[in-house]
């Protein structure tokens, strides 16, 4: 069904957790404690490859800015962007200026927040299979993703996420082969199990603009 839509040319949203949201409890006036609204922009099936100026990464800033922006919300929340950032980043200082810069344009009142993750990428190298030929990896393109991987992302968004009331993450594009959906579905449960209510978005239409 997600291949089908993305296919029609609509952005796509799936949440997760929300039935464990204690709404009232976020948004009470007697309440003094500071939730957050995080996004993870980045495509955790496939980070070699995230853009974080891509349309999936702005649609999910977007929708996280339209929540915070509801008056209650407002009150009681601050947005924050996450960046992950490894060591073999060129300049994560210079990518932290690009991103603090198009928020700016956006008018995206945010805090980025920096997140080590060299611990969690090593993962994908070292679960590889060296067997595997050229054909089966462009087949699936899940098959670098092995359960320490995944695990470690889900355990990096869970330790950050202490005092958040929602998560949105990049939903990645499913397989082009069918016979791989129910691998793409196993890891979208394990990437979110035990996290906070979560929005998970795909975008195909360009939905920010800086011209206003």
């Amino acid at each position: 069904m997600i291949a089908d839509v993305l296919n029609l040319g609509k952005n796509v949203c799936l949440c997760r957790h929300f039935h464990q949201m204690d709404k009232a409890a976020i948004l009470r006036k007697d309440n003094r404690q500071k939730f957050y609204i995080d996004v993870w922009p980045v495509d955790f099936f496939n980070p070699d490859e995230s853009n974080i100026f891509g349309t999936t990464s702005l649609f999910l800033m977007q929708l996280a800015t339209i929540l915070n922006m509801v008056s209650s919300w407002r009150k009681r929340t601050m947005l924050r962007v996450f960046l992950c950032v490894s060591s073999r980043d060129a300049d994560p200082e210079a990518q932290k200026k690009q991103v603090k810069h198009m928020l700016h344009e956006l008018r995206i009142n945010a805090t980025i927040v920096p997140v080590p993750w060299d611990h969690v990428v090593t993962n994908i190298a070292q679960g590889q299979s060296d067997s595997q030929s050229e054909a089966e990896a462009d087949t699936d393109y899940l098959s670098h993703l092995n359960n320490g991987y995944i695990n470690g992302v889900n355990g990096l968004v869970s330790g950050q996420s202490v005092d958040t009331a929602v998560t949105f993450l990049y939903l990645p594009r499913p397989p082009p082969t069918p016979a791989h959906y129910a691998r793409y579905l196993e890891l979208l449960t394990q990437i979110t199990n035990g996290l906070r209510p979560t929005v998970m978005v795909h975008g195909i239409s360009a939905v920010t603009t800086t011209n206003l």
